[in-house]
């Protein structure tokens, strides 16, 4: 069996904290998700978890700051490592369509300190695409550009990309999911739980669900 990894451990953490049934996946020849979660015996989802590591960059910024106290370093284009992310996980996340359940991509950030964060715009513009701006002579109309990921047809089977940090889970829904569960049995069952506007109209502006 493969060793699990630092997120696999925190969510099977979370999990126990929280009474949430947690069963570990068994691959065979075809690629399958990490998890099955069960809510209230009920409701069950898959999850693909995947840590965030520091990337070149990120390791020369870490030995500068070790070295000089401070560092500077680029971090490209917003929202680029949630996409790549999507991407990575597509094979293990169609698994949902075989089983007619939810998904969630889950990510935890394994990076050092100085490098260590996920925003809510790099969420955001990892999901659904940079944002731009198109000017017209009445009005400057901010949206979602390039760099899609999630769209009406484009992995509508990934319903939410979760983060997992400090013993905070936080699902981020996917407006094109095809199935959702219900946003308050995941809010009582420790999961905090944002939702956004139609990213067609424009950019995703993160509201938390309320019990």
């Amino acid at each position: 069996m493969n060793k699990k990894t630092t997120g696999e451990n925190a969510l099977e953490m979370f999990c126990k904290q929280h009474n949430i049934v947690f069963e570990k996946i068994i691959e065979d020849d075809y690629e399958k998700p990490d998890y099955k979660l069960t809510f209230e015996k009920t409701f069950s989802i898959i999850a693909e978890v995947k840590d965030l590591e520091n990337n070149i960059i990120e390791k020369q910024a870490i030995i500068e700051y070790d070295q000089k106290g401070f560092a500077v370093w680029d971090v490209s284009k917003p929202g680029y490592r949630i996409k790549n992310k999507i991407e990575d996980a597509k094979k293990q996340l169609e698994y949902s369509e075989m089983v007619k359940l939810p998904s969630v991509l889950l990510l935890f950030d394994n990076r050092k300190d100085i490098t260590k964060g996920i925003y809510e715009y790099e969420i955001s513009t990892g999901m659904y695409g940079i944002e731009s701006r198109n000017i017209t002579e009445n009005k400057i109309e901010i949206r979602h550009g390039s760099y899609k990921k999630l769209t009406d047809n484009q992995f509508t089977f990934i319903t939410y990309v979760g983060y997992l940090n400090n013993n905070q889970l936080i699902f981020y829904e996917n407006y094109y999911g095809k199935r959702k569960l219900n946003r308050t049995m995941l809010k009582n069952n420790g999961i905090c739980i944002k939702y956004g506007n139609n990213p067609e109209k424009e950019v995703v502006k993160w509201k938390e669900q309320d019990i």
